[in-house]
């Protein structure tokens, strides 16, 4: 809805890629924040009463698990490692009905490369399995502080370091002291020593200059 009023274009096709999901919370996902999406969409829609009906691609990325792969040769390596770009979707991957795949995008320079895990949960355009990893894998070359590729597709690495400078810019107007044990997981806290101030949602401020507020500031 933002980049609609900043912009006023509207999306034609939404990629969604979500990490940091373990395998109890895709559920929640696919409930809730494909949910989200779709509210959001079907707000859009409402604003000019068009036929707008963007597609949505959704997708899983775990990189918390135990699967590792190894070449047969040497010679077929980085290292004893797999060659970047190499892709695993049959055999070791989830038998549900969504397609699924691990992808070894990025060249182990020391130890042992981890594969990443991707599920797609939404894939409304009905992409076949080569478009849907040939898009993943290129997503993994766009990260601007690596002259390769990462280990994962870049809009979750600049989703995290968002969340890692921006956490350092949220200003609280609701300083009231709560013990540990008395706040909701649910809301955002500031630790203040030993006690633990709550901050509301809607008195959440984050002091960015005008100019920033629609730039890619924390890349």
């Amino acid at each position: 809805v933002n980049f609609y009023k900043v912009t006023n274009e509207k999306p034609r096709r939404i990629f969604y890629y979500r990490d940091g999901v373990s395998e109890a919370q895709l559920d929640h996902v696919a409930d809730h924040e494909l949910g989200a999406i779709q509210e959001a969409l079907k707000e859009l829609k409402e604003m000019d009463n068009d036929d707008f009906d963007p597609e949505v691609i959704a997708m899983v990325v775990q990189k918390n698990h135990h699967v590792r792969f190894f070449p047969e040769r040497k010679e077929d390596s980085s290292g004893w490692n797999m060659m970047p770009g190499t892709v695993v979707d049959g055999e070791v991957t989830h038998p549900g009905k969504n397609y699924s795949f691990f992808l070894c995008s990025h060249q182990g320079i020391q130890g042992t490369t981890r594969p990443a895990y991707y599920r797609v949960l939404q894939n409304d355009p009905g992409l076949g399995r080569e478009q849907l990893v040939e898009l993943t894998y290129s997503l993994t070359y766009l990260y601007n502080s690596c002259t390769r590729s990462i280990s994962t597709v870049a809009p979750c690495f600049y989703a995290h370091k968002t969340a890692m400078r921006i956490r350092n810019e949220i200003r609280s107007e609701d300083p009231k002291p709560r013990l540990p044990q008395e706040v909701d997981v649910n809301h955002n806290i500031q630790e203040d020593g030993d006690d633990v101030i709550l901050a509301q949602p809607e008195n959440i401020k984050f002091p960015l200059h005008s100019s920033l507020e629609t730039t890619m500031f924390f890349a």
